[in-house]
């Protein structure tokens, strides 16, 4: 089934700049997989080499972090949408 999945602006430029891509599974490894096959560079932004979620890398499924669920055996169905968010740092002490 196709499940929507949003990307933030500063890893558009690994999936054609698009705001939002489809992609196909029935959990959250599915659809990564799926990411894997039709957006390799991008995958390689969200997960290390052994395909698990980098740690300053965040999924959520309609709102709900995938940490609070099962993880990457969260299962999705036809119209949730996956969400990546990336940690943000850096600044300036005050």
């Amino acid at each position: 089934m196709s499940i929507k999945v949003s990307v933030p602006a500063p890893l558009r430029q690994y999936c054609d700049k698009q705001k939002e891509i489809e992609l196909e599974g029935s959990n959250v490894k599915e659809v990564l997989d799926s990411m894997s096959n039709k957006y390799n560079l991008l995958y390689s932004k969200v997960c290390d080499e052994n395909g698990n979620v980098r740690h300053y890398v965040n999924l959520y499924i309609n709102g709900v972090d995938i940490k609070k669920k099962e993880s990457l055996q969260s299962s999705v169905n036809q119209g949730d949408s996956i969400t990546i968010i990336p940690a943000v740092a850096g600044g300036n002490r005050i």
